[in-house]
């Protein structure tokens, strides 16, 4: 909230720029989406952002790879099999 300027968590809820908030303008363009993650991350909580970014993503007709790092906290960010993320990477931008 300090990077942004938040003076509280209301406000920050509030605010309407964050891609979670945005997650249909994102599938109406057709932009592949893709998010690793940690299950264990403390920082940024499965629930609150990864969860419902992949459920608003998918109640506006799009779909979101999910690359989850069991036990993963916030650091590392990498998925446990790289290649399989390298290779989702490349199947959607050989086209693009």
């Amino acid at each position: 909230m300090r990077c942004y300027g938040f003076k509280s968590e209301t406000e920050a809820l509030a605010w309407d720029k964050n891609p979670v908030d945005n997650a249909g303008i994102f599938v109406k363009a057709g932009i592949p989406l893709v998010h690793c993650y940690g299950d264990a991350d403390e920082v940024v909580l499965w629930e609150e952002n990864t969860k419902v970014m992949s459920e608003r993503v998918k109640a506006a007709g799009g779909g979101i790879s999910l690359f989850a790092r069991p036990g993963g906290r916030h650091h590392p960010h990498g998925p446990v099999d790289p290649v399989s993320f390298a290779d989702w990477v490349i199947s959607n931008t050989l086209n693009s």
